[in-house]
């Protein structure tokens, strides 16, 4: 068994110390990368991130990966079915995650109109007890593939004084 190798800090490492010891014996620059030179000086953000890829350990969770692909559909305005091409699942499977499997657009559908109905009630729930002023404002438009919208936003200043809608 190789005995690990004590890093002893010098005067004027800062944080080069931590950057080569990732670098040499991890194979992982600044930004979590394998193999990633970082070309600076090492930020604990690069490597202590909560967003993907950044040196936290990830783990696979479909539920979760259907309820993003449903948040990306809506906001791309992509046909439910866009889940089950088979295209998708090849790039997916080769490029990101070998476990992924297709998401019939049924699933894709459940779950985008759930967090809907989570939604609204947290909001209903919230505009119960909110005491101040909201504006709403409307708009309509047509898709991409002929489907006609409209659209209600509401801005409101919460109780941290940040613009919501």
């Amino acid at each position: 068994m190789k005995k690990p190798k004590n890093y002893k800090w010098q005067k004027n490492d800062g944080t080069g110390t931590m950057s080569r010891h990732l670098r040499s014996e991890h194979g992982l620059g600044p930004e979590g990368e394998e193999g990633s030179s970082g070309g600076g000086q090492a930020q604990l953000h690069g490597y202590a991130s909560d967003m993907p890829g950044a040196g936290m350990p990830f783990i696979y969770n479909r539920d979760r990966m259907i309820s993003e692909l449903g948040k990306f559909i809506i906001a791309d305005e992509l046909p439910y079915s866009f889940g089950e091409s088979s295209n998708y699942e090849y790039f997916n499977r080769v490029a990101l995650q070998p476990q992924y499997r297709k998401v019939p657009r049924n699933t894709l559908k459940r779950r985008t109109q759930q967090s809907y109905y989570a939604y609204r009630g947290y909001l209903m729930k919230m505009f119960r007890t909110y005491d101040g002023r909201v504006s709403l404002t409307s708009d309509t438009w047509t898709s991409t593939y002929g489907e006609p919208f409209v659209c209600v936003t509401a801005h409101w200043i919460d109780n941290d004084w940040l613009l919501q809608k």
